[in-house]
């Protein structure tokens, strides 16, 4: 059981910023050099600038940077101190024609060791994000984006609770952004329903969104502790919770693209393909990259077992591959978990990468070998341009067989799973020097 606490928040004071739609942005780990430069134009005070300032030249420290920016933007009353309080976010949204909404409940998270078990990790993370972090932490002493957690809430009293909410407290700031996206704010300030919310948890987090952030936390707790620095507020981070049965929840897969393989690699992988998996083929030559798309969706999305896409820069075929035995296969899986062979992603690094080229998935990517997509599209264009020489499509990591991954200890393979869209950036921070 983990106890969520209110927090006092800094936010945007709505007198001098009231479209907070030119002051949001995602998180920085999604925002390409592009988009970057949108936000900066956007707004002189949009959040970019602290989440993820531009390097002003070979000499300046962005970390430094947004330091001094958090501080003159508070020094001219740009962001303000607010009072002790959770806050709700409504996040409405199409995708692939449909319409969602998701309820964010934002709230300060006790940060522990992993081991203590009220908030589960499912995914490995990397070294260099969290130095990142870790420096940016150092530097601003503020959670500037909240992490995503999600809850079982088996009960629907926590549903509950936040419907209630929405129905019948007054909002503080409700727009819409240019990408027809849609955000409802609330404050919860009211000891009552405070508490009917801290009640309402009964179990662990989940982690969405955000492991090496949650690390990067603890990593500058024991930090600050050891030297000397008691504040209470160090000891938790900003997160958003959402629960597990929110229909607004989308959850996707990231693809493998591999390149700069040398022939043997490549005859590795196919030998793997051919011993351990079931393929189906299809013909794809000259068809375009919509029309193989409609293809990976109707045979790899909406299949019940853990399926695996593969073309290669021929674009002659595409192959649906399944496991065939997962008994014959299991010496090669890197966990005892009964789920393990069910997942995608679990499969793709411990049957086909490790085996073929000899190294993990972090080696791999350290090494030039792998990348990642969101996109199925993305991942066709790039064979196309022969920029990668195979592309692996996998199918979505399933909510149930996530939090049991979690609750069992294991972590999936990095990149396993894309909560679509991020929580974005700049509702609220939460200051860490109180």
């Amino acid at each position: 059981m983990v106890e969520l606490q209110p927090f006092i928040g800094t936010r945007y004071n709505s007198e001098l910023i009231s479209d907070l739609s030119s002051a949001i942005a995602p998180p920085y780990d999604v925002i390409s050099q592009e988009q970057q430069d949108e936000l900066y134009s956007k707004n002189p005070f949009n959040v970019i600038r602290l989440e993820y300032p531009k390097q002003q030249d070979s000499n300046s420290n962005p970390y430094t940077t947004s330091a001094l920016t958090l501080q003159e933007w508070k020094k001219n009353g740009i962001l303000k101190d607010d009072k002790l309080s959770f806050y709700l976010l409504r996040h409405s949204f199409d995708f692939q024609g449909s319409y969602y909404e998701r309820l964010e409940l934002i709230a300060a998270v006790p940060i522990q060791p992993w081991s203590h078990g009220s908030v589960l990790p499912h995914e490995h993370t990397g070294e260099s994000a969290k130095l990142d972090r870790l420096n940016m932490l150092r530097a601003t002493k503020t959670n500037i984006s909240p992490i995503m957690t999600v809850y079982d809430d088996k009960s629907n009293k926590l549903t509950e609770i936040l419907d209630t909410i929405v129905k019948t407290l007054p909002l503080i700031s409700e727009f819409e952004t240019d990408d027809n996206e849609k955000y409802t704010l609330w404050q919860i300030a009211d000891p009552q329903r405070i508490r009917a919310i801290q009640n309402s948890i009964q179990g662990p987090l989940y982690i969405a969104d955000g492991h090496h952030r949650y690390e990067t936390s603890l990593n500058y707790k024991n930090e600050e502790n050891s030297s000397g620095n008691l504040s209470t507020a160090i000891n938790y981070i900003m997160a958003s919770v959402t629960p597990i049965q929110d229909a607004g929840l989308v959850s996707l897969p990231y693809h493998r693209m591999l390149q700069n393989l040398s022939q043997d690699q490549v005859n590795r992988i196919l030998r793997q393909i051919n011993v351990f998996f079931e393929s189906r083929a299809f013909n794809i030559n000259g068809k375009s990259k919509e029309a193989i798309y409609e293809l990976i969706e109707g045979e790899i999305y909406q299949t019940p077992d853990a399926t695996i896409g593969f073309i290669d820069d021929s674009m002659d075929e595409l192959l649906v591959l399944t496991i065939k035995d997962p008994e014959a296969s299991k010496g090669l899986f890197s966990s005892e978990s009964d789920i393990w062979s069910e997942l995608s992603p679990c499969i793709f690094s411990d049957v086909l990468l490790k085996p073929s080229l000899g190294m993990l998935q972090q080696e791999a990517e350290d090494k030039g070998f792998l990348t990642y997509t969101r996109d199925p599209l993305d991942a066709i264009q790039q064979l196309e341009l022969k920029q990668v020489k195979q592309v692996f499509i996998l199918d979505g990591v399933p909510m149930d067989r996530m939090t049991k991954i979690a609750q069992e200890g294991e972590r999936l393979p990095h990149k396993s799973t894309y909560f679509h869209p991020k929580v974005a950036t700049g509702f609220v921070l939460n200051t860490l020097d109180t």
